[in-house]
This record gives structure tokens, sequence and C-alpha cells, in this order.
């Protein structure tokens, strides 16, 4: 459930949105379901519907993520956008993850990683994140 501070129409409001997104990525990794973070993406977000598209597809496959997620670390704020235009440099940390097979299996794994991300949102009657993408690849 989006966080009362996550509704406020300021910088303060938005950094919080941020934090619940990215928690909420971390929850449909984790279970399969999307719902929570679709819900307030905006329809033209690719990487949102590619994300969604891949955490579906591990679902589908009957398979499940072990550790992993995306813990926000740091968010610094572009001063250059007005609102209701919000951009933010967003360090997630990602700790190691293994994808298993309903048998326990080992499909992939990965190592600890950390992520610097680009994030867009804009707040009409809520914030809804417009554009994500990785600025350290």
């Amino acid at each position: 459930m989006l966080p009362e501070l996550a509704k406020r129409n300021d910088a303060v409001g938005a950094k919080a949105f941020l934090r619940y997104w990215f928690a909420a990525v971390t929850y449909a990794m984790k279970t399969g379901d999307t719902e929570p973070f679709m819900a307030v993406s905006a329809r033209e977000c690719k990487t949102c519907t590619n994300l969604r598209g891949e955490v579906l597809a591990i679902r589908d496959a009957d398979r499940r993520l072990i550790g992993g997620g995306w813990e926000v670390v740091g968010v610094e704020q572009d001063p250059s956008l007005e609102p209701p235009y919000y951009r933010f440099a967003v360090k997630v940390h990602q700790p190691r993850q293994r994808v298993v097979e309903a048998s326990g299996k080992v499909v992939s794994k990965s190592a600890a990683q950390t992520f610097m991300f680009l994030v867009g949102v804009q707040h009409r009657d809520h914030f809804e994140l417009h554009g994500v993408e990785r600025a350290d690849d």
C-alpha cells in the first residue's frame, strides 16, 4: 500500500514514492505479483513493461527468486526540473540472488551488485513513474 508520505505533491513525496516503487518491484520479484508497481507506472514506461515481463516469465516457468530484490540506498534529485515533473538518480543495492526451479535446481545466480538508475516521475492526481533506465551501463 502506498504510504501517506508518498501521496504528498512535492519532492519529499516524490522520493517516498520512488522508495515505494522499488519496494513494489522487489515484492514482484519475490512473489510474481506485478500489480503494485505496475499500478503506479505509466503505460508508456517501456522499462516497467519489460520488467513486468521478466518477472512473469520467471513465475510462469514455475521458478522463483531467492535473495535479490532492490534496496534503495541513495536518492538525488535533479534540480533542473520543475514540479509536477521530477527526475532522480537512484542508487540501488541488489543482494546476491538465485533463480531456482520448483525442484530446487538453481537455474541462474548473480553476485551482489549496486546499480544507478535515472528515474522520472510525474504528479497528476498521484505520482506515476514514467521512466527508469540504468545510468551505469
